[in-house]
């Protein structure tokens, strides 16, 4: 054997090496020569991770019995190596990495395992995770299952540097929210700007984009429940990211199909500095609850929006690129789960238009929106202190009202409340040129613009003269102001020309809003504060002429049967009070009205807090209203004044509580009740058992001025049974009672319908 052929053998053994052939030659090798070593190779390691300084086991071939030549490593952190075999290695767990594949390097090579080493990320330890597992893009997700208290979901990624990384949450049995925090890999919490990543989810899950990558490595993604006796089951999906090109503001729409759960795409917008952009989706094709999430962010990767919704509903996202570079939106579907059909929609990107100036006061604005959901940047002169509305009209039937937003000279900006009208919360800080943003949503077609300065409706007496003023423009608002005292009541009534209602804006001397709320033609008002008010009526995109009515509300005292309660201005309220204990059930009853239309009534506990459940509207004519008082104390009625047809008059309140009537029996003697009080209610009680199947019959019907009435069967805990709560009769035909939930004492409640008077006979037979 030549020399060199003798060195070509790769075996560990030095020294004398044997070849049979057809003889048996003896050769020594030269003195210092060795033969080649295999590289190692790691087939697996134990336990399955640990925290820093615990002790682990990595198996495997060619490692060699020198401590110092193996080297050990996770995420290129050494991990100190204590015990050395040609097939395992016994190493420390080193500080400072989270988990990450196990490499082990000798003088003849390196290899890393095909698993993780689960190391838990900082301020968690390996004790805290009930479930851990790697997962793949585009896969169906890892079951998450934390199936103990105070434990945690760890869940491994592998990501590169400037990568995009996406989560999905879905098929929940968790029973409290949870938070999501993903960590580099050396086991530190993503940043951004000094600030930790983390996203607090409802129970039911989500999804999570995360921002750029920083590293490349082996990335976690803890999900930690946010209560202490949080636990079940969440699944967890990394979809890809797919690529959806590039958006053009004047070019073709682009169609977008999502095939997957949490399916995502990535869109991109070349923007102009200054330019506002408007995403506008239509050929909606998804179930119709669901919904696509949009998150954009700008040319730095700063997000502009967070899970901003698109739906079946007409709608559009719009933002201005306050530097030119490129943007990228992040679509996601929410509403698909894996083997269903693809959902679909298109999407319409449209960059705004310089659409010249806007005179306030002046001749209104014709706006010509010629591209889907295109905004129309307009300029106005303001002046400080003016107090300013917007009115559209011309709006194309059933189309969705633009919005508007404002952009002060100083660089303060506003969000106008979207509809027809809209005003400026505040007024104008400063003069100068003002820009206005016309946000057409999702449509097309010509508009008409109305810039206003708002009437001074001056001041509003409390009890005084009624203030008629004229609105000749649309979206023009009124304001006045109003002096009151701490505690004082009153009603505001408005007599006007201008549809169904308009939006009624209080606040308190110090500018604070105290009311906000859509109004027909009255709204109720009770003054924290003795000071100066200032009350705004917003229109709507109408004109016309109205009348405004401060009064203050008109108290009759207590009473303990019948009270009349007047209303003698519009908007008007009337008070009364009564005495009532815990437990009794009375009845309101309403008749011998002069007003017209519908008027609310409300009820006040002895604490001042209102009742709510069977009060409210109560219709012209004859009513009533029955309740079982909560406590003891002095209660309140206030009428309030609803219809715009109400006007001034007057109702008869009647007091009452219920004729206890006696006792039912199953096949016994009927029973008759008197009712002779307006809205009166009659009670009689039976004993039940169990699963029992009864009717209640009925004869000698003269309620009047209706026949019809009303019955209630209440179980032994208080509550209607299904079907008999309030359930109105027009005839005296039998009536199944639902077999009986439990044993105990039933209570009939007999109502003649619309407070009528007079009685009827009652018995009980088997069902």
């Amino acid at each position: 054997m030549r020399e060199n052929e003798g060195n070509s053998v790769r075996n560990r053994l030095t020294g004398v090496v044997s070849l049979a052939a057809a003889f048996t030659v003896i050769a020594s090798l030269a003195p210092g020569v060795a033969l080649a070593a295999a590289a190692p190779a790691v087939t697996g390691f134990s336990p399955i991770g640990g925290d820093a300084g615990a002790s682990f086991t990595i198996s495997g071939s060619g490692f060699g019995t020198d401590t110092a030549a193996a080297k050990v490593s996770i995420n290129g952190v050494t991990a100190t190596v204590t015990a050395a075999a040609d097939n395992s290695l016994t190493a420390l767990v080193p500080a400072g990495t989270g988990a990450g594949k196990v490499q082990v390097s000798t003088p003849d090579g390196s290899a890393s395992s095909a698993e993780d080493f689960v190391i838990a990320p900082e301020r968690y330890k390996f004790a805290d995770i009930a479930y851990t597992s790697g997962i793949l893009p585009d896969s169906k997700g890892q079951l998450v299952d934390i199936n103990a208290a105070k434990k945690i979901g760890l869940i491994r990624f592998s990501g590169t540097a400037g990568q995009r990384v996406s989560f999905g949450f879905d098929k929940s049995t968790l029973n409290s929210r949870f938070d999501v925090k993903p960590y580099l890999p050396n086991g530190k919490q993503l940043l951004v700007d000094g600030f930790r990543v983390e996203k607090n989810f409802a129970k039911e899950g989500g999804q999570y984009l995360l921002p750029p990558l920083p590293v490349t490595g082996t990335y976690s993604l803890v999900i930690d429940p946010t209560t202490d006796t949080g636990v079940g089951k969440i699944n967890v999906i990394q979809p890809n990211i797919k690529d959806g090109g590039v958006l053009s503001p004047t070019g073709a729409a682009t169609s977008i199909a999502f095939h997957d759960p949490w399916y995502q795409v990535a869109l991109t917008i070349n923007a102009e500095a200054g330019q506002v952009y408007s995403l506008t989706p239509t050929d909606w094709n998804f179930p119709a609850s669901a919904q696509v999430m949009a998150t954009i962010f700008g040319p730095d990767d700063r997000q502009l929006f967070s899970s901003t919704p698109f739906s079946a509903r007409p709608s559009a996202l719009s933002f201005e690129a306050k530097v030119a570079g490129r943007y990228q939106v992040f679509l996601v579907s929410d509403s698909l789960t894996v083997g269903s059909q693809p959902g679909s929609l298109v999407i319409t990107l449209s960059q705004s238009v310089d659409a010249g100036r806007v005179d306030v006061g002046g001749a209104p604005k014709q706006l010509n929106v010629a591209r889907l959901g295109q905004a129309q940047k307009l300029v106005f002169a303001g002046k400080t202190g003016q107090k300013l509305g917007f009115g559209i009209t011309d709006v194309a039937q059933g189309a969705a009202i633009p919005s508007l937003s404002v952009v002060a000279p100083n660089g303060k900006s506003w969000q106008l409340t979207p509809g027809a009208d809209a005003e400026m919360p505040e007024a104008l800080p400063v003069d100068g040129d003002y820009t206005l943003w016309f946000n057409p949503v999702p449509n097309t077609g010509t508009y008409t613009l109305w810039g206003s300065e708002d009437v001074n409706g001056g001041l509003l007496p409390l009890d005084g003269e009624p203030a008629e003023i004229s609105v000749d423009r649309p979206g023009q608002n009124v304001r006045f102001t109003i002096n009151a005292t701490a505690g004082q009541k009153a009603g505001l009534g408005m007599l006007h020309p201008w549809g169904t209602g308009l939006i009624a804006v209080l606040r308190d001397p110090t500018g604070k809003k105290l009311v906000d709320i859509g109004a027909r033609n009255n709204v109720d008002f009770t003054f924290p504060t003795t000071g100066t008010y200032e009350f705004l009526a917003d229109l709507g995109a109408v004109s016309g002429v109205g009348t405004f009515v401060l009064s203050s509300d008109l108290n009759k005292g207590e009473f303990s049967d019948t009270v009349v309660l007047p209303v003698q201005r519009a908007g008007q309220n009337a008070r009364a009070t009564f005495q009532g204990t815990a437990g009794q059930r009375i009845s309101l009853g309403f008749s011998d009205t002069t007003l017209n239309g519908q008027y609310r009534v409300k009820l006040f506990q002895p604490n001042g807090t209102e009742i709510g459940g069977g009060f409210g509207s109560v219709y012209a004519g004859r009513d009533d209203k029955d309740i079982v008082l909560p406590v003891a104390g002095t209660y309140e009625i206030q009428l309030d004044p609803t219809d715009e047809n109400t006007g001034t008059g007057e109702i008869k309140v009647t007091l009452s509580t219920a004729v206890n009537g006696g006792t039912l029996t199953v096949g016994g003697a009927a029973v008759p009740l008197v009712l002779p009080r307006v809205g009166q209610d009659g009670t009689l009680t039976f004993a039940g058992t169990a699963g029992q199947k009864l009717a209640l019959t009925f004869a000698g019907n003269n309620f009047q001025p209706s026949k019809n009435f009303r019955v209630s069967v209440l179980g032994p805990d208080g509550k209607p049974l299904t079907g008999l709560d309030g359930k109105l009769k027009t005839d005296t035909a039998n009536l199944a009672v639902p077999a009986l939930p439990s044993a105990g004492n039933y209570t009939v409640v007999i109502d003649g319908d619309r407070a009528a008077t007079g009685g009827i006979t009652v018995g009980l037979i088997a069902g």
